[in-house]
């Protein structure tokens, strides 16, 4: 699928406090809003500081780990200079300094060789300390996204920028993206409370401007991954899990999107908007929650329905089938005539009843799982009874 295929949603963290050695980098933030963000739309962008620097970091550590000459080692190691050990940071001096010597002795060319295999070791343990990081954070978990196109995450190139540098050429990018959202008419933009701030900022500042469009579009992925993100078990759910239940509600989705779309225009603020939170509760506890309380009941009254047709009847297809209503053995409607007739439709009248009955049942089962199935909220339900059948 196309990096912005369909229904696209922008995903926008910001967290400064989680990079380059100021806490530990985690993005279970970011991987729950991508999942509600791919469970009600087709697409997704993840524009995360967190998210950038640790895809960067496993890159980075691909190509630390695929150095086969002391230079592309030298290169490694002069970009990370501020994260390195002081113990490396010294060899990688030394072994400058004496490389750009002109008249060399045997004894420093045999020096020389130990500082480049020490280089190699330095290289090759920063790969697996930025490998295991990246698994740490969760980086994984988003890159199954990822790999089947549904996914795009925004990373930077550590070819040109250090990485002490990162998180400002991070956030420059993030921001550049948001505003893309905020301002344009084709993603939807989801973000987290920092970014929401910041939009705000911006826009009070004058800096922003966004576009009628992008508000609206706001609000029905504001509401659609705010009720989607409290679905029991949610949390815990992969995105594997994710993916599947997506694909296995495609039909009902569309009822779904069509439901949030008009709960939406029942919100003022715009998404970003600190009363947003209070309007969207106001319209789930009154537009929402009846209606799969609603919904709930007719699916177990029709549960119950089809429970009783199973009593009535234990083999409906053996029952309905053209044998079940034959004569009994040795009678022919041809040859016995009038008693014959009433003989037969004696032995059959006891199970007539029943028979019909039964086929009543049979169709109002269907008939009403059919209605059910086309309620709007009907993939709600779907994705909150597969993420209990999953957890």
């Amino acid at each position: 699928m196309d990096a912005e295929k369909g229904l696209h949603i922008t995903v926008g963290t910001f967290d400064r406090g989680a990079v380059l050695g100021e806490g530990k980098v985690t993005l279970s933030r970011e991987i729950q809003m991508v999942k509600a963000g791919l469970l009600y739309g087709d697409s997704a962008r993840l524009c995360s500081i967190a998210a950038s620097l640790v895809l960067s970091f496993q890159r980075f550590a691909e190509n630390a780990m695929s150095a086969t000459d002391v230079e592309q080692c030298i290169l490694i190691l002069g970009l990370v200079e501020d994260r390195i050990d002081p113990r490396a940071k010294a060899i990688l001096s030394q072994y400058q300094a004496l490389k750009a010597k002109r008249h060399k002795n045997s004894h420093e060319y045999l020096l020389l060789d130990k500082l480049a295999s020490a280089l190699h070791e330095w290289t090759a343990q920063f790969h697996d300390i930025l490998a295991h990081q990246a698994g740490f954070a969760g980086l994984n978990e988003l890159k199954r996204a990822q790999t089947v196109g549904l996914l795009t995450i925004e990373a930077l190139d550590f070819t040109e920028t250090k990485i002490k540098e990162a998180d400002d050429r991070a956030a420059e990018m993030v921001m550049k993206r948001v505003i893309d959202a905020v301002e344009g008419t084709n993603s939807y933009p989801l973000f987290d409370d920092p970014v929401g701030m910041i939009v705000q900022a911006g826009i009070l500042l004058g800096k922003l401007r966004p576009s009628e469009a992008a508000i609206k579009r706001g609000r029905q992925i504001g509401t659609a991954a705010s009720l989607l993100r409290d679905l029991p078990h949610f949390d815990a759910a992969t995105m594997d899990e994710v993916l599947d239940i997506r694909s296995e509600l495609e039909r009902p989705l569309v009822r779904f999107r069509s439901a949030i779309i008009r709960l939406a225009e029942g919100i003022t603020p715009a998404p970003w908007d600190d009363e947003f939170s209070s309007d969207l509760e106001q319209v789930i506890q009154r537009d929402i929650r009846p209606v799969i309380a609603d919904l709930e009941d007719a699916i177990q009254a029709n549960s119950y329905m089809r429970a009783l047709m199973t009593r009535v009847v234990s083999d409906p297809k053996k029952f309905f089938s053209p044998t079940a209503f034959a004569a009994p053995a040795g009678l022919s409607l041809v040859a016995t005539g009038h008693a014959g007739l009433l003989q037969l439709l004696a032995a059959v009248a006891g199970f007539a009843p029943a028979a019909i009955n039964a086929l009543d049942v049979h169709y109002e089962v269907k008939r009403k799982r059919e209605e059910i199935e086309r309620n709007q909220m009907f993939f709600y339900y779907g994705a909150r009874r597969s993420l209990a059948d999953n957890a």
